[in-house]
């Protein structure tokens, strides 16, 4: 749950900005990660990461990440969709011959640190556990983090709202 205080300013914030907490936290944990790849994808050009490392960091860096938000908890869980076809491509951006026990090693070293992965027909989805995502998620300083990124948050969107018109029309 909130912080008591954070949810207070929360509630003051959405009730000034005339939106949902939902929504908030949404656009707060989206851009967040969205640093986190920018982050990522830096790390993954350093020769001192292994193979595996840049693999996860293309990962992260090269699909749309939904967060799903449940009531008053700030996640339910981030879910990544990419297609087979895009996962093998990943491994051979690494130098890795995507066969398929390459990716099999790989899929089970990912659910080891807590990544779930689900094959379905013509894709696969890789969902953080639960557990282990909210728990850094709910440490009170990232919280404080999220509620000083408020106002840097509404001026993105209104940037990115910008952009998406102007190529748009």
């Amino acid at each position: 749950m909130l912080d008591e205080r954070i949810a207070k300013q929360l509630d003051k914030f959405c009730e000034e900005h005339l939106t949902t907490k939902q929504e908030v936290i949404y656009n707060l944990i989206t851009q967040f990660l969205y640093n986190q790849s920018k982050l990522n994808n830096l790390l993954s050009k350093t020769a001192h990461r292994s193979r595996y490392e840049q693999f996860v960091a293309l990962v992260l860096n090269s699909t749309l990440i939904t967060i799903v938000t449940h009531h008053e908890k700030v996640l339910e869980k981030p879910v990544i969709r990419f297609s087979r076809d895009r996962l093998l491509q990943l491994l051979s951006r690494v130098g890795l011959v995507p066969h398929t026990d390459t990716l099999k090693r790989y899929v089970l070293k990912m659910e080891n640190e807590g990544l779930v992965i689900n094959e379905l027909p013509g894709g696969v989805i890789i969902t953080a556990n639960t557990n282990q995502f909210k728990k850094y998620l709910l440490n009170t300083d990232f919280q404080y983090e999220l509620i000083r990124n408020l106002e840097k948050v509404e001026a993105w969107q209104e940037r990115l709202e910008q952009k998406m018109i102007k190529e748009t029309y």
